[in-house]
């Protein structure tokens, strides 16, 4: 019950139209960001997003495929995160929607378990 309301806290509090994804829960940085887009279902028509995302200076393009995994099936992009970069939410945004979707929620991983969810602003 708690973790239920913790999530939907989260949930209804923080929209992110701007800034960094350092949030009031913790002020370290994300490893992995996994943003959820909508209408994202081929992995060609993705191309264009992949190429915008990962040219983001906060890529850690040592992980995954030049820092970015995308899962056409799942409507998902997982970015790797430069220790001590900041991450520009707002960047990433513009850089999904250059690309021909609506990024919709994110999910900040730190240490590989703690989870946090996000919720972009319409961006269009």
């Amino acid at each position: 019950m708690k973790k239920l309301l913790l999530i939907v806290g989260i949930m209804s509090g923080i929209h992110l139209g701007g800034g960094s994804f350092v949030t009031a829960k913790s002020q370290e940085q994300p490893q992995q960001i996994i943003v959820k887009v909508k209408g994202m279902s081929c992995a060609f028509c993705a191309y264009g997003t992949r190429k915008n995302v990962e040219r983001l200076p906060f890529v850690d393009q040592t992980f995954g495929k030049n820092g970015i995994l995308m899962d056409t099936t799942q409507g998902t992009i997982t970015i790797w995160v430069k220790e001590g970069k900041k991450v520009d939410s707002s960047k990433l945004a513009k850089a999904i929607i250059k690309g021909g979707y609506e990024p919709m929620d994110a999910f900040l991983i730190r240490e590989g378990k703690e989870k946090e969810i996000l919720h972009f602003d319409s961006q269009k």
